[in-house]
This record gives structure tokens, C-alpha cells and sequence, in this order.
């Protein structure tokens, strides 16, 4: 609720800033939330305040209209750190093609997560290929400069495809 703990946390040595998780909060709305709302005031506030201070604003998380908002909103190129294309597959965590090109034309960045029910939802075993679909669809909207991979987290009980896993 205070705008004074994003400066303790780039004080800390945090430099990437989620503005939202999966739901509404105060900066705006998260992607699995029902709301259709975007980037609040408070949430256009602590935009500010994370562009003064060179902290990169993180919508990975954040709904279609939040994503939007800040990208539309922020001074300088925003991130989507681990989200997939929803043009390859529809995922609640995926960005749609409207928001790849607002992302582009903001010089934002774009890392494909690389977790198999994300990539392909309802596909018990989704190979490499389904990934590297989604890189290649973030590439062909954004450049091939601005898509990385985005891994989130490895729990235990999931596994990778096997053929990502092999270049290790």
C-alpha cells in the first residue's frame, strides 16, 4: 500500500518488479481474474516510481488490460518474464497477439516459460517442439532480440520435455 517499499526493495537489490500475481490487487488486475479492469492509479503511481528508479516492471503476471495500461503507461520498455503466446496455445498466462505487438512497439521483452502445462495445456507429454513454437512466435512478433526463455519455477513432480532437459 505504500509506494515507499518499491525503494526498499531496489534498496535490497531488487530490480524486477511484478506489479500483480494471478489476482486483482492495487496496482491493477492479475491474468486469472474475472475482472476486466487494468492498471489502477496507485498501479500507474508505483509504474512511476519503478521507471525512476530503473526497475523494470514485470506484467508476466498481469491481465490483458493491465498489460496493456502499463505498457501504454510506462516511460520505459516493460518485461513479460515467463508467459507463453496465446496464439499457439491458450493458456490463462498468455499473452494474446494484441498484447506481443504493444510489447513490440514498446521495445519490451518477452520470456517464453518453458513449464509443459503452460506451453500446452491438456498435452500430457508436450515435446520440445511445442516450445520452440512458442519462441518462434514470439520472435516473429517482437524480434528475435527481444524473446528469451522465461523457466518460473521446477517443481518436483514435473518434468521438461526430455529433449529441452538434453542440452544440459
Amino acid at each position: 500500500g505504500s509506494l515507499d517499499r518499491i525503494d526498499t526493495l531496489y534498496n535490497e537489490g531488487v530490480r524486477l518488479f511484478q506489479l500483480t500475481y494471478n489476482y486483482q490487487n492495487r496496482l491493477g488486475t492479475g491474468c486469472n481474474d474475472p475482472s476486466e479492469g487494468g492498471l489502477s492509479t496507485f498501479g500507474r503511481a508505483a509504474v512511476d516510481r519503478i521507471n525512476d528508479l530503473g526497475g523494470v516492471v514485470d506484467l508476466s503476471h498481469c491481465g490483458k488490460r493491465t498489460t496493456l495500461d502499463a505498457i501504454a503507461y510506462s516511460d520505459e520498455p516493460v518485461a513479460v518474464t515467463h508467459a507463453t503466446c496465446q496464439g499457439v496455445a491458450h493458456h490463462y498466462r498468455g499473452k494474446s497477439d494484441a498484447e506481443l505487438a504493444a510489447l513490440a512497439d514498446a521495445d519490451g521483452y518477452l520470456g517464453i516459460v518453458a513449464l509443459p502445462w503452460f506451453i500446452a495445456p491438456g498435452v500430457e507429454d508436450p515435446t520440445l517442439d511445442v516450445f520452440v513454437e512458442h519462441l518462434a512466435y514470439a520472435s516473429d512478433a517482437l524480434g528475435v532480440d527481444r524473446v528469451g526463455i522465461g523457466t518460473d519455477f521446477y517443481p518436483a513432480d514435473v518434468r521438461f520435455p526430455d529433449e529441452l532437459l538434453s542440452y544440459y
